[in-house]
């Protein structure tokens, strides 16, 4: 097996450019082959290209074929189309070619309900600084009250907690115990004016 695949590298066929063009030519399809059948292609290069241009005039055969069936039909749904897009650059413009065009009406853009920016009139309007969310000014005070209740209700559970852990070790080593108060932050000071 080794012997054969080094004697199979070592043999190169010097073929010229037709040559290798017809067997290219030959691998294609049938529809292919018989487009062209009788053209001159120099090198792989404007094979392909023919190629191309005869993938394209089959897709268009196709989509005529598709229209006036559906033109006999009374019922049926056209295809829609909201852009063009071109093969490559490099193409000839061919000018006999048909395209139907899209007619643009006027009017208003299209937007979905649920997403549509409401206007608000006499009103006070902040950017949350966290998710960038807008909230009015009354929302937005609303959350902080809201917040600092919740903030000073985990802050109260968590000095009841201390007395009554301070309670059970007091008691254990039955040694007076002081009341031990720590003054206010002001943010803790806002907090409790706002409830």
């Amino acid at each position: 097996m080794i012997h054969f695949k080094n004697a199979r590298s070592r043999c190169y066929v010097s073929l010229p450019k037709s040559k290798v063009v017809k067997i290219a030519t030959m691998g294609l399809e049938f529809y292919m082959r018989r487009n062209l059948l009788n053209v001159h292609i120099p090198d792989l290069a404007h094979l392909a290209k023919k190629v191309r241009q005869t993938e394209l005039m089959k897709k268009e055969k196709e989509k005529h074929r598709n229209e006036q069936r559906s033109k006999s039909k009374p019922f049926t749904r056209k295809e829609k189309v909201a852009y063009v897009t071109m093969e490559s650059s490099e193409e000839e413009i061919d000018f006999e070619t048909e395209v139907d065009l899209a007619k643009l009406k006027k009017g208003p853009p299209y937007c979905i309900p649920g997403w549509e920016m409401q206007k608000i009139k006499d009103r006070d309007v902040s950017l949350c600084p966290r998710c960038n969310a807008i909230f009015d000014a009354e929302a937005a005070a609303i959350f902080e009250k809201e917040r600092m209740k919740k903030e000073l209700a985990h802050r109260e559970e968590q000095a009841c907690q201390r007395q009554s852990i301070r309670r059970i070790e007091g008691q254990s080593s039955k040694t007076p115990q002081q009341n031990i108060t720590a003054p206010l932050s002001r943010s803790q000071a806002i907090g409790v004016q706002w409830i």
